[in-house]
């Protein structure tokens, strides 16, 4: 089977791989180990139910004419109707929604507290959002050398993300050694710099 890879893949030449998270607000750190290299990482930017418990409303009333139906949907922590002139104007936190010319018939306008944006049909117009439900995460999938899923994880935050093949980091080789833990990991470059550095002296 061809390895195939749709993200970044790592450690080509190599039978093991170690990814590393780094989740730099939270300073945490996790590890894992995946025992057939090469590998294949996607990241995608997804959105998510917001965990902070975000107040989002909704609006709905009559318009001045007592004709059509409309509602709105806001974040915020206060919502209130003010008397305008021909009647009731929306607001919350202190702020107009919808401009000057959006207003409800008096008496018709109510405002609950929603966990989700569920938009009627029986509505002439549905208007606003509520951004303070949702919230950006970053999904996670590894797969193998056999194009096989071994990691999927959903992230609250844009992970750091670092890989060592065989033990060692990237553009790095590995050697054998006699102490722990039997090998060590050499800079390629500077390595190959060294080697060449040796070659030109015995010309």
């Amino acid at each position: 089977m061809t390895f195939q890879c749709s993200g970044t893949s790592y450690c080509l030449d190599s039978d093991t791989a170690t990814v590393v998270f780094n989740l730099i607000e939270k300073k945490i750190s996790s590890t894992i180990k995946i025992q057939k290299a090469p590998i294949c990482i996607v990241t995608e930017a997804i959105t998510v139910e917001n965990q902070t418990g975000g107040k989002c409303f909704k609006f709905s009333g009559k318009d001045i004419y007592d004709i059509n139906s409309f509602e709105l949907f806001a974040c915020g922590q206060n919502p209130t109707f003010v008397t305008v002139e021909d009647g009731i104007a929306i607001y919350i936190d202190g702020v107009r929604l919808g401009g000057d010319d959006y207003r409800y018939k008096s008496g018709t306008g109510t405002v609950v507290q929603v966990s989700k944006v569920i938009r009627s049909s029986q509505v002439y117009s549905s208007g606003g959002g509520c951004p303070c439900l949702e919230s950006t995460a970053t999904k996670v999938t590894i797969t193998d050398k056999n194009n096989s899923p071994v990691y999927q994880k959903v992230f609250e935050e844009n992970p750091e993300i670092k890989v060592s093949c065989d033990g060692c980091p990237p553009n790095h080789i590995k050697c054998e050694h006699p102490r722990y833990p039997g090998y060590c990991c050499l800079p390629c470059k500077e390595t190959a710099n060294k080697i060449n550095q040796v070659a030109n002296k015995i010309r």
